[in-house]
């Protein structure tokens, strides 16, 4: 068996006020990730990711 590519979906569930912390780490997330660093030579590398927020919390 031989990998031709590789796709990950990311859902992340946060509070609103991580959005931005969130948005700067994807865009740092290729880059940093070992998995992805060790493969993207050979084959190519996909991802994608969907901020879910969540509402303010109970209390």
């Amino acid at each position: 068996m031989r990998l031709a590519s590789v796709q990950a979906r990311y859902t992340l569930p946060l509070a609103p006020e991580h959005e931005a912390a969130a948005r700067r780490a994807l865009v740092l997330h290729e880059t940093a990730c070992p998995a992805s660093r060790s493969v993207r030579e050979a084959i190519p590398v996909s991802w994608e990711a969907e901020l879910r927020f969540a509402g303010p919390a109970a209390g």
